[in-house]
């Protein structure tokens, strides 16, 4: 379980929270306890792969925890642009964003993170495969700070988009091949469905 320092009268400090090294069950993670504390400190949430985590869990944890400059959603594979957008808005101190193998990302939410995050320096957006060249045309316009990207398995940004970007970070990484099974064996019908 996370450790909590006080530095003012009560107010918890968390630097990190992972829920694959606490006590709540993997894949299962509810976010109501973390939603329901106020004015905590919390700099990184890893929540990777947590199946029920949902745009309304994200926006009330952003509410109450604007602190966040690491966030991990990778594989959260029901989260769409709005959860992105209630990052953005919320966390404005951001440096670094995971948002790998979540289905459903569109454009939009790279807008969102490059019009709220103006301290993004690390993003992996690697298998969100609805993200296109305009994805990269938002990202030009916060390098610097943005530094590292990661966009392997975007099947929709050309490797031409994708050169234009390499020279403005220090770390790249690109492929336009579709996502392997392993990444998300039903990315395409989920994103699709709705």
């Amino acid at each position: 379980m996370p450790t909590h320092k006080n530095t003012h009268t009560n107010t918890p400090n968390v630097k990190t929270h992972n829920n694959g090294h606490c006590t709540l069950t993997h894949h299962t993670y509810s976010l109501q306890g973390l939603v329901a504390l106020q004015k905590i400190h919390l700099k990184k949430i890893v929540l990777a792969e947590c199946v029920n985590i949902t745009d309304t869990g994200i926006e009330k944890l952003c509410k109450n925890v604007r602190d966040l400059e690491h966030v991990d959603v990778s594989r959260c594979a029901a989260l769409t642009d709005a959860a992105i957008r209630a990052v953005s808005f919320y966390c404005r101190g951001l440096h670094t964003m995971r948002m790998s193998g979540c289905p459903k990302m569109t454009d939009m939410a790279v807008l969102y993170l490059t019009s709220g995050s103006q301290y993004l320096r690390e993003l992996d957006i690697s298998g969100c495969f609805l993200l296109t060249n305009r994805s990269l045309r938002y990202l030009k316009r916060i390098c610097p700070p943005l530094t590292s990207i990661k966009m392997t398995c975007c099947s929709s940004i050309s490797w031409a988009a994708a050169l234009k970007l390499q020279t403005r970070v220090s770390h790249w990484e690109y492929s336009n091949h579709n996502p392997p099974g392993w990444f998300d064996c039903n990315a395409n019908k989920l994103a699709k469905a709705d």
